[in-house]
């Protein structure tokens, strides 16, 4: 096929030395072991810091509201980075096909180190707000990109493999990022959440600049433009509607992506995991600070142990049915949903639990206005650290009448988060086993010469 890698994987090849190793006619030049490991770090540089910040503000985020005074807007210091990140990975997933991965990926790396240092130097929660929405602009291409260009390199059954380098830099985020969370909240400054990411993104932009190198069919600027489905992300920004309804000669979400049930049930499972991920990690900090008087240190290591059992790979599951050429859209449809989801899984958990302590504080602390009009409208959440609930060690009917408000409150949180996972368990038996791929066609991938210098040096 013109203008298309076409690899097919042949198993037990002996080298000179003997020893049996992964081959790929008619190509052997693209042989993918020393440099997709090399791409993997890479990627994984920044994608590993992408996550990680997004989970980072679990804990510290009660800091963070107390220090800029945020009140119940608390909700937007997360949802500004989760809301501009969604919005705008099915248009880099649309785009990967017209302006190529390698130029986009280094581009999404700037964005998220400017919206660091502004949200690492806000004075204010505006300024916060606006430093996390211009960290999602990039945030969304590193999520997105990352995932794309994985499976441009190998076939189906050979993807979940090297899928699970990426995912374990999601892990190793999930995990260190609660941690790392509390410890600079704790031992140093909130502020040194953001800045850590300046470093980390200008180690990434070294190694991508001069190493990152795929292939891109050239085209004129105006033959690119016009095949941006401009309608269509123009309203994906501006809200989420299905923009695959809308009439484009390359949609950024098309039907196809839809209509067999396995994709159509992973997409649904990736929604939902992403919601209890967010939901865990949001909240569990509030207990553990709350309740327990645990230290944001603590609290962090106690969320990422409970968001470790919810992590899934359900991209190469939908990607199984597709086609080879909807790679990019299926996976930047798969972020989108997972991001929409992190949306969900901090709204919901915030309304059941705002409604709940303002239901709970009228009866319970009757006698302590003052404290009810603290506690009312999002001020919970604001208070929830271990030096609030010291600061009532006088008062211990006081305290324990609040610590009631947390528990009774939480419970209800954790009950309609069941429901979500009882759904996300039935969802799991619309996914039926497909045969996964031995064959992959793509007009993208590592450079012809340069894998081919690779191959040379590895055989001799």
């Amino acid at each position: 096929m013109h203008g298309y890698i076409h690899t097919k994987l042949i198993r037990g090849i002996p080298d000179p030395s003997g020893r049996s190793f992964l081959s790929q006619e008619p190509h052997p030049a693209l042989t993918q072991v020393g440099s997709l490991q090399s791409v993997c770090i890479k990627v994984n540089s920044q994608d590993g810091v992408q996550m990680m910040l997004s989970k980072f503000n679990s804990c510290s985020l009660p800091t963070i509201v107390r220090d800029l005074n945020s009140g119940d807007s608390y909700v937007w210091i997360s949802n500004a980075y989760m809301l501009t990140m969604a919005a705008f990975q099915p248009l880099y997933g649309q785009t990967a096909n017209i302006f190529g991965r390698r130029s986009l990926t280094i581009l999404s790396v700037v964005p998220f180190a400017v919206g660091s240092a502004v949200s690492g130097s806000a004075k204010s929660t505006g300024t916060l707000i606006a430093g996390r929405t211009i960290q999602g602009l990039g945030g969304g291409g590193i999520n997105v990109l990352a995932d794309i260009i994985v499976s441009d390199l190998l076939p189906l059954r050979e993807r979940p493999k090297y899928m699970g380098i990426i995912f374990s830099a999601f892990a190793v985020a999930l995990s260190l990022g609660p941690v790392i969370d509390g410890l600079m909240t704790q031992r140093v400054t909130w502020r040194w959440i953001f800045y850590l990411n300046l470093p980390i993104c200008a180690a990434a932009l070294l190694l991508l600049i001069p190493f990152f190198h795929v292939n891109c069919k050239k085209e004129s600027i105006r033959n690119m433009l016009r095949r941006i489905d401009l309608l269509g992300n123009a309203l994906l920004v501006a809200s989420p509607p299905p923009s695959s309804l809308l009439p484009a000669n390359e949609p950024t979400m098309p039907l196809r992506l839809f209509n067999n049930r396995t994709s159509l049930g992973a997409f649904a499972l990736t929604f939902i995991h992403a919601i209890l991920t967010y939901w865990i990690t949001s909240f569990l900090p509030v207990y553990f600070q709350a309740v327990k008087e645990a230290s944001p240190i603590r609290s962090g290591i106690l969320a990422a142990a409970g968001v470790g059992t919810l992590l899934t790979t359900t991209l190469p599951a939908l990607q199984a049915p597709l086609a080879e050429a909807n790679v990019a859209v299926a996976t930047a449809t798969w972020a989108f949903l997972r991001s929409l989801g992190g949306i969900w899984g901090v709204a919901i958990p915030s309304a059941v639990f705002n409604s709940q302590v303002n239901h709970l504080i009228t009866p319970r602390l009757r006698e302590n206005p003052a404290l009810q009009t603290r506690l009312a409208n999002g001020g919970a959440y604001e208070l929830a650290t271990k030096e609030f609930m010291t600061s009532l060690d006088d008062q211990p009917r006081v305290k324990a009448a609040v610590v009631g408000v947390y528990v009774d409150s939480l419970r209800v949180v954790w009950y309609v988060a069941l429901a979500f996972a009882i759904r996300g368990f039935l969802v799991a038996f619309v996914v039926k086993e497909v045969p996964m791929r031995e064959e992959l066609e793509t007009e993208f991938g590592l450079q012809e010469e340069k894998k081919k210098d690779e191959f040379e040096q590895r055989v001799d």
